[in-house]
């Protein structure tokens, strides 16, 4: 009788969690209809973010070298990229987010590029995404990532991204590197990292090797803060309230297993 009301209790505890984790409502397999998209909706849908033995050291350049990539890096992998921000935009109505239409319910598409010059060019374009569920966790580390913030705060600047390798096979035809005979071009390449689960906006890598951090994107002032293998930690003031923080150099063993361009 104790062991079935305790497992009763876990699995409740877990659906509640999974419920505050994704405003939708929706499981972690969303709406999916056949056994490959299940396990790329799981894919896109990972809670857990990669540990440091995790990462795979990988340049944004990397990324962008041309030809069939679809066997190159593994998404059961993470990593860590600095680019700059060429844009951003609420993704569509997806089956891993059991199709819901709110933008809070969606994904965010954070569009990275080498440099700035090539911001209007979507074929040198690398896309990371933020996901609902991961909208939720920043807002309880006490960091804003609602679609209109990071729009309003990312676009134009260099950011450290780190999260989940994912090789996104329903857009591979829009890939330069899987398809680069084709009229969309709307990025280089089917891999994103999916999902973005630490991002800090940065200094200019071309002028920094080590990118000083700027800013924690939307940051509810944190006390105290520091950086723990490339992670936001601390604890979110009671009254806090939206401030710039100065900027800090981290030193290279903070940023472990960091790339830069």
């Amino acid at each position: 009788m104790l062991q079935s009301t305790l497992a009763i209790f876990f699995i409740a505890s877990w659906a509640k969690t999974d419920a505050r984790e994704n405003p939708a409502g929706c499981g972690n397999e969303g709406n999916a209809r056949s056994a490959a998209e299940h396990q790329m909706n799981r894919q896109k849908n990972r809670r857990n973010a990669p540990t440091a033995e995790q990462i795979d050291k990988i340049k944004l350049n990397a990324m962008l070298q041309p030809g069939a990539d679809q066997t190159r890096w593994r998404s059961d992998r993470g990593a860590e990229i600095v680019g700059y921000v060429a844009s951003v935009h609420a993704g569509p109505v997806e089956s891993c987010n059991c199709y819901a239409k709110r933008l809070d319910q969606r994904d965010t598409y954070i569009h990275l590029v080498l440099n700035p010059d090539e911001a209007s060019n979507k074929r040198r374009h690398v896309i990371v995404e933020v996901t609902p569920r991961w909208r939720v966790i920043a807002a309880h580390r006490g960091n804003d990532w609602t679609n209109s913030t990071l729009q309003s705060t990312l676009v134009g600047k260099w950011v450290q991204v780190r999260g989940w390798l994912f090789f996104d096979i329903e857009d591979a035809k829009a890939a330069e590197n899987s398809h680069p005979i084709n009229r969309y071009g709307g990025r280089a390449t089917a891999w994103e990292l999916h999902p973005v689960t630490d991002l800090l906006i940065v200094s200019d890598p071309r002028v920094n090797p080590i990118p000083a951090i700027l800013d924690y994107v939307g940051q509810v002032i944190l006390v105290p803060v520091h950086i723990v293998g490339g992670i936001l930690q601390g604890k979110a003031s009671d009254q806090a309230t939206p401030k710039p923080l100065q900027t800090a150099s981290p030193t290279p063993t903070s940023h472990a297993g960091v790339e830069q361009n």
